[in-house]
């Protein structure tokens, strides 16, 4: 008997989100894709500080568990476990920042936050599966300002600004 398109079923795609201080978006791509997603959701902050910190952190971890999605807790961007969060089709990185208030010194906070960039996709290269992709939101000058292209060639990665990137 013959498969139809119907029979066949489409992998679920591994998911990660970094550094998701409220965990609204990873919530946002729970809700719109649902099961489509393998999703596992990351936050600097302890469980605690999370409810401490957003008004709606702790309501959005719990849906999140409820829609299925993996929370992890105290996850460093620069320190991705690959052993804890597994090969990853897409790695999303929205806005990393390092909470820094003192933006006196522009070229010093550009440096900190190129530091930054350079050991997360390192990390984050680790992860990826082979034909894996990285997502990254940057706003302004702080592509070039933080060098991202670079650190992400560097290791292994490549591709534009709107798409993401990917292995080369």
């Amino acid at each position: 008997m013959a498969t139809s398109p119907r029979d066949v079923v489409a992998p679920r795609l591994r998911v990660l989100t970094v550094g998701d201080g409220d965990l609204s978006y990873s919530l946002a791509l729970a809700r719109c894709f649902g099961p489509a997603l393998r999703l596992t959701a990351t936050t600097l902050c302890t469980e605690a500080e999370l409810a401490r910190t957003y008004a709606h952190g702790a309501r959005n971890a719990l849906e999140l568990a409820e829609r299925g999605a993996v929370v992890r807790w105290c996850v460093d961007a620069t320190a991705l476990d690959a052993e804890a969060l597994g090969e990853q089709d897409v790695i999303v990185f929205n806005h990393p920042h390092l909470g820094l208030a003192d933006l006196a010194d522009v070229a010093a906070h550009a440096r900190r936050h190129s530091v930054l960039l350079g050991h997360f996709f390192s990390c984050a290269a680790a992860l990826l599966a082979p034909l894996g992709r990285v997502h990254m939101a940057l706003c302004g000058s702080q592509p070039a300002n933080w060098h991202a292209h670079a650190h992400a060639a560097r290791h292994g990665l490549a591709g534009g600004l709107r798409g993401g990137v990917g292995r080369v």
